[in-house]
């Protein structure tokens, strides 16, 4: 997951999407929804109730999409 340094690191919302369409799976849509600012990857991908393994490109989607981005302290 070369869009994230850790997953430690929490996402938030950015209000917009920067590419022409973003298709969203199910637990894609899950984890867009549990995205809040507070909440670390590990976390999201705890409240999905799934492995890191699969929440993991749904991020990247959602961060490639400019839907939320990386929060960076």
């Amino acid at each position: 997951m070369r869009a994230v340094e850790s997953f430690e690191s929490m996402l938030e919302r950015t209000g917009s999407i920067t590419t022409e369409t973003l298709t969203l799976t199910a637990l894609g849509f899950r984890v867009f929804e549990l995205v809040d600012g507070r909440t670390t990857i590990r976390q999201l991908a705890k409240r999905a109730e799934a492995s890191l393994i699969v929440v993991a490109p749904e991020i990247r989607s959602l961060i490639v999409a400019g839907a939320v981005r990386v929060l960076v302290d």
